[in-house]
């Protein structure tokens, strides 16, 4: 794992909760956002290491993963949500509940 890699996991990983809430109703459970959230992290570690390294290690792409995750929660919660930055992405370009 080199500092590009984690560099890349982390700019993902910061726009992953945004993308969620884009694709996501604002009325969609919390855990299935949190599962998608996940989904996306795991392609994201998967992906960075690939790109990185041609022959995965696969516990640094758990790493990268792990740390795209955590990074994104930490981002929703701290950053994103109490400012309504995730609720203005899903009302704007979210599908809507009708």
């Amino acid at each position: 794992m080199n500092y590009a890699t984690m560099l890349v996991s982390l700019l993902i990983g910061t726009i992953l909760p945004i993308l969620v809430a884009a694709v996501t109703k604002w009325s969609t459970q919390s855990w299935i956002k949190a599962t998608l959230l996940l989904g996306l992290s795991g392609v994201t570690g998967l992906l960075t290491e690939w790109i990185g390294n041609p022959q995965i290690n696969w516990v640094v792409a758990g790493v990268l993963a792990l740390q795209t995750f955590v990074i994104g929660v930490a981002l929703h919660f701290g950053l994103w949500k109490p400012t309504g930055a995730s609720e203005a992405v899903a009302n704007s370009v979210g599908p809507t509940d009708r």
